[in-house]
């Protein structure tokens, strides 16, 4: 199976070169440190390993509506930083249906994921709870001199063991209980069957491995906990990317009971269990993180990524007290991200082996793409106008009859003689689809649109060219760098060579940078634009790879992924 193609996989079907990859960048995050030094107010110096117990400690998100979405950004973020060491790397899955001392690989054989060089023991002399052992103990992940998490409160500190009693304290989770979890109508139903009152298959996983992961408080000590919450995530996403309910892919509608027309937890605030529709009851400590059952809601910032303390929420979110303030997402760093679960980058499940997906934003370059409207997503389409200006088109792909729908015009009347479309994830609704971005050559200049992810679908011309000298077609993508991803794009230069341009999304004013000019002087006229992920050592963001052709010849380039971001090429391809 190929790495590095973003997808999460059984981890029992990946080969063993990649389980070692994994263990390796596990054991480095334990290496890297968060600024600061761990005698600080709020206490720096913490590894990225170190630092996942302290964010899982820090917030208590259990039994309460955000509890799916908020371990979504967890995995999410985590699998991000393995990428910092190893971008090729996917975070991947243990499927709990199955014994994890004899999974089958795939291939006629059976691994043992407990083992010193993967995962660590499992179980004891007589079944009794050990410690999780090698590679860990050695790595620093527990034990040693001291002094230890525990007593000192201290997140840059160890804890001073890490257990496991695999087969113990629960069974594996029946298959049967799998399929009434997916079966489950409405968000509200499966994560009553995930974590509640129902097949609590949640706490089953976490009974069945034992140990430090039968202490909600205590589990993300122990690495095999993101394997297990991995497949959580991947069970979500099954649910959610069920072909007859496109709704669950719509932030506005996720989180709602449809099957008893009622709002459900879509307008949940934290602390506060009467915004349920029908209303809940309050329970005590729902509004206190120091309770150890805060209850957080779908409109809660997530924590502690919002923070720092209580400052991020709000009347509006509904506000939960003590949430313990973590670096870097607190002074002195102050690296705030503010979401809420009805964001696009949680609503969007990850690339898993059981299915697959369009990619959250889209990356292409091109007038057609296929986008998020839809549960199949809808095939969009824009071309110039014969008589001026530019016309959208798009095919429903849900429907049986695969009509094409349009033309939309819109724009101003200048001739236009090349596209470049894409779907971001910046959202006019709030939490849609996306919206359509637009680039579009008229002589020697370069015209913007953009058009809303929701009803009225209204397009927003741009009437100011923010470019000129140029020729070809445009290359527009949506890449990775900064919170949001920046847009970059390649044009051909009237003079002859390449230029790059990118605007910076995290920026409110969503400045437009460049040119920055490079490749030879010949003429180009046509562009084709991707980020990969090869990267310089230490970076994750993926370098930009170019093809460009010139006449009847093909010519190659790409740029570095980290500073001074230096452009290599031509090298020819092909003369065609």
């Amino acid at each position: 199976m190929p790495i590095g193609d973003g997808i999460r996989r059984n981890i029992a079907t990946v080969s063993q070169a990649e389980r070692n990859r994994l263990r390796d960048a596990i054991l480095a995050l334990n290496q890297r440190l968060f600024p600061g030094s761990k005698n600080d107010p709020i206490p720096g110096g913490v590894s990225y390993w170190f630092k996942q117990d302290e964010i899982h400690d820090s917030t208590h998100v259990h039994f309460c509506p955000a509890f799916l979405p908020w371990h979504r950004e967890l995995m999410n973020r985590f699998e991000a930083m393995l990428r910092e060491i190893d971008p090729m790397l996917s975070l991947h899955y243990w499927n709990w249906t199955q014994d994890p001392q004899h999974l089958p690989d795939g291939e006629g054989g059976f691994i043992n994921l407990f083992t010193p060089d993967f995962m660590g023991n499992a179980i004891g002399p007589g079944s009794s709870e050990i410690e999780i052992g090698d590679p860990w103990r050695t790595a620093g992940f527990y034990g040693g001199p001291g002094p230890f998490r525990d007593n000192t409160g201290n997140p840059a500190h160890p804890p001073q063991t890490v257990t496991r009693q695999v087969g113990v304290n629960a069974s594996l989770v029946n298959p049967t209980d799998e399929q009434t979890l997916l079966s489950s109508p409405d968000f509200v139903a499966f994560d009553n069957q995930m974590e509640g009152f129902g097949v609590n298959l949640h706490g089953q996983g976490h009974g069945y491995i034992g140990g430090d992961l039968l202490n909600p408080h205590t589990s993300f000590r122990d690495p095999f906990v993101f394997q297990m919450h991995c497949n959580i995530d991947r069970l979500f996403a099954m649910w959610q990317r069920d072909q007859m309910h496109p709704e669950r892919l719509d932030p506005a509608q996720l989180y709602k009971a449809q099957s008893t027309n009622q709002n459900g937890f879509e307008n949940t605030k934290g602390g506060d269990r009467t915004t349920i529709d029908p209303p809940g009851v309050p329970q005590p400590g729902d509004n206190d993180v120091n309770s150890l059952a805060p209850w957080w809601g779908i409109l809660s910032s997530l924590e502690p990524w919002a923070g720092p303390g209580n400052t991020a929420q709000t009347a509006a979110t509904g506000i939960i007290q003590n949430v313990k303030s973590v670096r870097p997402w607190a002074p002195p760093e102050n690296q705030q991200i503010v979401k809420d679960a009805k964001h696009p980058t949680v609503v969007a499940p990850a690339d898993y082996d059981t299915f697959t997906q369009v990619h959250l934003p889209t990356k292409n370059s091109s007038f057609m793409t296929q986008g998020r409207f839809g549960s199949r997503g809808n095939f969009e389409m824009v071309v110039p106008r014969s008589s001026g200006g530019l016309a959208h088109f798009w095919r429903a792909n849900d429907d049986p009859s695969l009509p094409w729908n349009g033309p939309r015009p819109f724009g101003s009347s200048d001739t236009y003689a090349a596209i470049a479309l894409i779907q971001s994830n910046f959202t006019s609704s709030g939490h849609g689809a996306g919206n359509l971005e637009v680039v579009a050559r008229t002589g020697n200049g370069l015209d913007f649109y953009w058009r809303e992810d929701a009803a009225p679908f209204t397009w927003h011309d741009g009437a100011i060219a923010f470019e000129s000298g140029v020729s070809g077609n445009p290359a527009l993508i949506q890449g990775n760098f900064g919170v949001m991803g920046n847009f970059e794009m390649v044009v051909p230069l009237a003079t002859g060579g390449l230029a790059h341009f990118w605007r910076v999304n995290d920026d409110p004013s969503l400045p437009w940078n460049g040119p920055i000019p490079f490749g030879s002087s010949d003429a180009y006229d046509a562009v084709a634009l991707i980020q990969s992920n090869f990267s310089r050592p230490g970076n994750s963001h993926g370098n930009l790879e170019l093809v460009a052709r010139s006449g009847n010849r093909l010519d190659f380039y790409w740029r570095e992924d980290a500073a001074p971001f230096t452009w290599h090429g031509p090298f020819i391809i092909e003369t065609i």
